[in-house]
């Protein structure tokens, strides 16, 4: 396949350079402090992950995003017709500061594919299929602003078994070792682990790898698997620990912008390929917001970019208007509902 080096590829492929010094910088670098971490150095210097945790507690709000093939709004599934032409990662950013987002947590690789990054475990990858490296675009404007980054983690890149082991390596070390500061780790999804942990035998050398290229690297697998998680994941509500360890653990509850138009539930609306699904309005986040503060939680609020990778400009106009909101009246009192 011969890739056109358009204008817009261009300033892809070089943004790294120009805007944040992290892009491509070897581990040893990571021992600087990452720029999500600014006004943690003191705690840093100290114990990386201490800092990385105290920062996680005070986010309070984080943007998730899904995307990759299912998001085809012609029901084209298939990875040779992703192309990432209204992808643009500043204009993201941008607009998750605008929401007052701390941090975001993209799909690196989710079911059907393509994998995000420029990776030597799979040819289906963006870079190869549409000249664009996404975890680096992304990773490299969240560092020039100051936001965290997270990698979420499929299935298929957390089970540990023989079989699997020498890529999950691979691609921890190119994610982990070629893009910088990374603020954490997304795993999905800790009920296939207590369903079937014979997949998941390596999971502790998981964790100690992914802590030796990052050690300020936060890790989160869902309610809690082996309980050397540093933070627990709930998907749209409150639910017992699968962990008692993790008691104390900071707490993120993640829903989406879009719900079922019928039920009013998030689920399965991960990605932008329900046209009819209502979408959610700057009330609704605010509310959300007061839901979460009422367990001490951050709230994970999901997009699902469309097929080109470009925000949806009802959910952009959401966050925006909830980021005006907030910085006029205030973060919403803690209220359960």
């Amino acid at each position: 396949m011969t890739l056109m080096l358009t204008r817009r590829r261009f300033l892809a492929l070089t943004a790294g350079a120009s805007c944040a010094p992290w892009l491509g910088v070897a581990k040893e670098a990571v021992t600087q402090i990452p720029p999500h971490l600014t006004g943690y150095e003191e705690l840093f210097s100290q114990d990386p992950r201490a800092a990385s945790v105290q920062w996680f507690r005070d986010a309070r709000f984080g943007m998730f995003i899904h995307w990759n093939v299912k998001a085809n709004e012609e029901g084209k599934r298939h990875w040779s017709h992703f192309n990432a032409d209204g992808f643009d990662a500043h204009a993201i950013v941008d607009t998750a500061i605008a929401a007052e987002m701390k941090y975001i947590t993209f799909t690196s690789y989710h079911s059907g594919g393509p994998h995000m990054w420029n990776t030597a475990t799979v040819k289906t990858n963006s870079y190869a299929l549409a000249g664009r490296d996404i975890v680096g675009e992304l990773s490299s404007a969240c560092a020039a602003r100051g936001l965290g980054y997270f990698n979420y983690m499929h299935i298929s890149s957390n089970r540990s078994n023989d079989e699997r082991w020498d890529r999950v390596q691979t691609a921890y070390k190119e994610l982990l070792g070629n893009y910088g500061p990374i603020a954490g780790l997304w795993m999905d999804s800790v009920h296939d682990y207590y369903r079937n942990r014979h997949y998941y035998p390596k999971l502790s050398e998981q964790y100690a790898l992914a802590r030796s290229l990052q050690p300020h690297l936060l890790i989160g697998f869902c309610e809690g698997a082996t309980g050397e998680e540093d933070y627990v994941t709930m998907e749209h509500r409150m639910r017992p620990l699968r962990n008692k360890r993790l008691e104390g653990a900071p707490i993120e509850i993640c829903t989406t912008l879009q719900e079922d138009a019928e039920t009013g539930r998030g689920q399965s609306h991960w990605f932008d390929n329900k046209p009819n699904a209502r979408r959610r309005t700057p009330d609704d986040v605010i509310a959300y917001l007061a839901r979460t503060a009422s367990y001490n939680a951050n709230l994970l609020l999901n997009t699902g970019l469309r097929g080109d990778g470009s925000l949806h400009p009802v959910d952009e106009t959401t966050l925006r208007k909830t980021g005006r909101r907030l910085r006029e009246e205030g973060w919403p009192a803690p209220q359960k509902t």
